[in-house]
């Protein structure tokens, strides 16, 4: 079993998340915006990050890079992350993946018992 860090900021596409990661036998944890998701990787830091780049309130890019390149995270720097949005970022420097919305379900479970079986 994965725990899996959601960071996304709408409701709707969050619990359909959850019921399929739970589904995927993994379990869920949630942080609205790249902020209360840093602060989530010091409680329980997760085995994979699934982060949401279409929150108008957000910047992936910062969030991505504090946690592969800041020291004070560098604990956390080797969870895999892996992008979901309309489209996909000009830069994907700290992604290991991007998933276009919509996703499938499929893939997402792959991608993530891929990531936490390596």
């Amino acid at each position: 079993m994965a725990i899996v860090l959601i960071v996304c900021d709408d409701d709707d596409f969050v619990q359909e998340l959850i019921l399929d990661i739970r589904d995927a036998g993994h379990e869920p944890r949630i942080a609205e915006n790249g902020r209360r998701a840093l602060g989530r990787l010091t409680y329980q830091a997760p085995d994979i990050i699934l982060y949401s780049y279409d929150m108008p309130d957000s910047d992936g890019y910062e969030f991505l890079k504090t946690i592969k390149t800041d020291p004070e995270y560098s604990s956390y720097k080797d969870i895999p992350v892996i992008g979901i949005g309309n489209s996909p970022p000009k830069d994907r420097r700290y992604l290991d993946k991007f998933l276009t919305r919509p996703i499938s379900i499929m893939l997402l479970k792959r991608c993530i018992d891929d990531y936490c079986q390596s």
